[in-house]
């Protein structure tokens, strides 16, 4: 009882620093991107600099809930170095004509996982429900944001069954069988949760079994193992919180716990109040997390969390509260694969007619075991599926830096696809690189100072720009 009485005097405290008035207006939106989504062909000349994103950080997406910046609950767009500079994609409110700003009647979208399954395989899923408090939460449809259009694309209407349903609190696809899994409030035990799968087509659920915890959230990672995030209470008298935890949860012995650590920020614990959502990069094999900490630190956290000690590695934060996290991801033909390489970027030849790319080979394979071996490097210009423009196959490839010129780019701008491959055919995890060929026009000036010279006059000086607008060749001689 004293567990219920801190879980509603957490919500209670999140919602009362909600505002309760909304704006009908339409989004702007964009659409999710999906692994391995590579251009066709070359891009128009755009005049904006390339490879602005670099170091932004992971491109990552969320659904915020009730802790919003401007209490609009939706999906949203950010980077891992950059929380605040968030796009809000799409707004719960459009999609729920019922929406009462009186009582904080909150619609929020819940559970929000980028769903594998053959069936609705690259959409990003979940729930649509009212909340009203901790525990009374009105199902409303499930289905995925189609971000080409603006709108919720709803798959299955479940208002009819009110808070007859398994509140969703988290769910992941497992990579191994395709399967939707989910944890959601226990209907048995409060607080704990239940896990069960989820029909990618309809949302319903289907209860496997009910968990002496309470989850709130689960990830895969690629290997199939399935981690979850919880609180770690003393005992069952006291109500005081005392930390959080991640630890695996072995489907093969009954979704018992393994492994678990203490998850910790700079060295102490984190207590979690709000809630928390797990989601692996693919790419790389890192879990990240976000998660608020305590009414006295009431941030909302995005780290990688370290799976053997626990810790948050360089932890980034704002006051946006949320769920659903997922990082776009890339993919190689085993996970024996080689990595991707590390250091690319380009110098521009010939007054921009050729590009010089170098880059360094990778040392591990996409499991993140030593790489023992690497037979060719495959350089592609826009499209993958097209046969590459290059076959490197020196010796003692693995770690060894290199570099490859194009002489026979087409004006406007490409990207470049370098993909190592292990063994001949095997292709590794890819890295991709943006170049502009040809005579581009100036970029910005730079440094510049606008300085008091007297009572009478002001100086101002700058910087010829560096390079051009689309991050080009462009001729310095013509600067007027």
């Amino acid at each position: 009882m004293r567990k219920i009485t801190y879980l509603l005097g957490c919500l209670f405290l999140m919602i009362a620093s909600a505002v309760s008035t909304y704006a009908a207006d339409k989004p702007t939106v964009k659409k999710f991107p999906a692994p391995l989504q590579q251009g066709t062909f070359a891009k128009p000349f755009n005049k904006a600099p390339l490879n602005q994103d670099v170091d932004k950080g992971l491109k990552c997406y969320a659904s915020t809930s009730i802790l919003d910046y401007n209490s609009e609950p939706g999906v949203i767009s950010f980077y891992s170095n950059s929380l605040y500079d968030f796009t809000k994609l799409g707004k719960c409110i459009d999609y729920n004509p019922n929406e009462k700003t009186e009582g904080l009647q909150l619609t929020r979208f819940v559970g929000g996982t980028y769903c594998t399954s053959p069936s609705v395989g690259g959409q990003y899923v979940g729930y649509l429900v009212e909340r009203y408090s901790f525990g009374i939460d009105y199902i409303r449809s499930y289905g995925y944001w189609d971000l080409e259009t603006g709108e919720f694309e709803v798959l299955k209407d479940m208002s009819d069954l009110k808070d007859n349903f398994h509140f969703i609190e988290g769910m992941s696809t497992n990579p191994k069988n395709g399967k939707l899994m989910a944890v959601a409030h226990s209907k048995v035990t409060n607080p704990a949760s239940s896990i069960g799968e989820v029909d990618p087509e309809t949302g319903e659920y289907t209860l496997i079994k009910e968990l002496n915890e309470y989850y709130f959230d689960i990830a895969y990672d690629s290997d199939g193992n399935l981690w979850a995030y919880r609180w770690i209470w003393p005992n069952e008298a006291d109500a005081s919180l005392e930390g959080s935890m991640l630890v695996q949860l072995d489907e093969e012995n009954g979704y018992a716990e393994k492994n678990p650590v203490r998850v910790k920020k700079d060295g102490s614990d984190f207590l979690c109040y709000y809630g928390a959502t797990l989601c692996f990069d693919y790419t790389t094999g890192d879990l990240y997390v976000m998660a608020t900490n305590s009414d006295k630190d009431p941030k909302c956290y995005f780290a990688k969390l370290n799976t053997q000690t626990g810790e948050m590695v360089d932890p980034q934060y704002s006051y946006n509260f949320c769920t659903g996290l997922y990082i776009p991801f890339k993919t190689a033909d085993s996970r024996q694969a080689a990595n991707q390489v590390t250091n690319l970027k380009s110098e521009l030849l010939d007054n921009g007619t050729k590009v010089k790319l170098t880059w360094t080979n990778p040392t591990t394979a996409w499991d993140n075991s030593p790489l023992t071996e690497l037979a060719e490097v495959l350089v592609y210009r826009d499209d993958m599926d097209e046969a590459p423009v290059a076959t490197l196959n020196e010796s003692d490839l693995v770690g060894k830096d290199m570099e490859w010129t194009d002489e026979n780019a087409s004006d406007g701008v490409h990207t470049y696809y370098v993909v190592p491959c292990r063994v001949q055919g095997e292709k590794g995890i890819y890295n991709s690189w943006e170049v502009f060929i040809g005579e581009d026009v100036p970029g910005a000036p730079e440094n510049i100072t606008l300085t008091k010279q007297d009572s009478k006059t002001l100086v101002l000086k700058w910087e010829a720009p560096a390079e051009g607008a689309t991050s080009g060749w462009y001729d310095a001689s013509t600067l007027k």
